[in-house]
């Protein structure tokens, strides 16, 4: 490296949408590394090979998304709203 760049490390969010009721996540990893992601707000289901989701805190999921290959990768992942209510606190 010459200075002016860096070595780009981690997990990291290019896109976050919802498309046709799922939120759909275009992420950025190091390949062959199994990398996390919190995300907070209404409950989801993992969809798809190689992404698992466990309870965080309160109203967080913690996303564990596997990142094939080598070098950095792009990996898009779904994850659609549960749809069964939440109980009441």
């Amino acid at each position: 490296m010459d200075g002016n760049e860096y070595e780009s490390r981690g997990l990291r969010v290019l896109d976050f949408t919802m498309e046709s009721g799922e939120w759909v996540l275009l992420l950025e990893g190091d390949g062959g590394e199994n990398q996390a992601l919190t995300v907070v707000g209404e409950a989801v289901e993992a969809v798809g090979t190689g992404v698992e989701l466990s309870p965080g805190s309160e109203e967080e999921m913690i996303v564990r998304v596997d990142c094939p290959s080598t070098g950095r990768i792009q990996r898009t992942i779904r994850l659609p709203p549960l749809r069964s209510p939440r109980p009441p606190r």
